[in-house]
C-alpha cells in the first residue's frame, strides 16, 4: 500500500502550477533481430489538480513527482491466444480547504482497497481507470474496461455538490460523461470502443464543488488524469 503524503505544506496564495508525473515506463521485452517485441510500453501518465476560489475566481494548480507502482501491478495475461496487459492507473488527492489556502498531498492508486490513509479534515478525491494493453498491427492499444473515482468528505461540514466526471480516450475522441449523483462513480467503457489506438492527452478527469459549512468559502476541484 502506497501512503499520500500528509497535509503539511502551507501553499502561498500566489498560483501554482504543479503536475504530478507518475513516471510509468515499462521495458519492453527483447525481440530477436526482425521480429517486433509484442510487449507494449507503457505510457506517461500525468495528474493535474486544480483548486478554484469561487468568491475570488482565482485558480491554482499544484504539482508534485511520486513514485510509481502501475508496473509492479501489472499482469501480464493470454486470452484466446492474444497476450496484453492488464492494470489499473489512478490518483488520490487530499484537499484541506479549512484555511486561508487550499493544502494538498497527492499519491498514487493502483488497486480497488481502503485508501492509504483516514484524512482529519478535508475532502479525498480519487480518480481510476482500470485498462488492458497491447501491440497490434505496430501500434500500442488500449482497452478500457472501468472508469471509477470518488469524493470522500472527512466530515459532514463539508458539502459535495455539482459533481461531473469524464472519459476521454484519444485520437479517436472517444468520450463517456457522467453525472454522479453521490459521492462516488464507476462505469464500464462502451462495449463499442473495443481496442483502441493509444494517442497523446487521454483523459480520465473528474469535478466538484465543495462548501465548508459554517467557515464560508466554495472551492471547485479538479482532478485530471492524462495518458501521454
Amino acid at each position: 500500500m502506497i501512503k499520500s503524503k500528509s497535509m503539511g505544506k502551507n501553499l502561498s496564495c500566489f498560483m501554482l502550477t504543479t503536475v504530478m508525473v507518475l513516471g510509468v515506463f515499462a521495458m519492453p521485452a527483447m525481440a530477436v533481430e526482425g521480429e517486433q517485441s509484442l510487449e507494449p510500453e507503457f505510457s506517461q501518465i500525468t495528474a493535474v489538480i486544480s483548486v478554484e476560489d469561487i468568491e475570488t475566481g482565482e485558480i491554482q494548480h499544484f504539482y508534485e513527482e511520486i513514485e510509481s507502482a502501475v508496473i509492479e501491478q501489472a499482469q501480464s495475461l493470454t486470452r484466446n491466444g492474444e497476450t496484453y496487459t492488464s492494470f489499473t492507473a489512478g490518483v488520490v488527492v487530499d484537499f484541506d480547504l479549512s484555511g486561508d489556502t487550499p493544502d494538498i498531498a497527492i499519491a498514487p492508486r493502483f488497486n480497488d482497497g481502503p485508501g492509504s490513509i483516514t484524512i482529519e479534515r478535508g475532502v479525498r478525491a480519487e480518480v481510476l481507470i482500470a485498462c488492458n494493453k497491447r501491440v497490434q498491427g505496430g501500434f500500442d492499444q488500449i482497452n478500457v474496461t472501468r472508469f471509477y473515482g470518488s469524493w470522500q468528505p472527512s466530515s459532514n461540514m463539508y458539502i459535495v455538490s455539482n459533481r461531473s466526471a469524464k472519459l476521454t480516450i484519444m485520437p479517436s475522441a472517444r468520450i463517456l460523461n457522467l453525472a454522479p449523483t453521490s459521492n462516488s462513480f464507476s462505469s464500464t467503457a462502451p462495449a463499442s470502443w473495443g481496442w483502441l489506438n493509444e494517442g497523446r492527452n487521454s483523459k480520465a478527469s473528474s469535478e466538484a464543488t465543495i462548501s465548508v459549512t459554517g467557515m464560508g468559502g466554495t472551492h471547485r476541484i479538479v482532478v485530471n488524469l492524462i495518458i501521454n
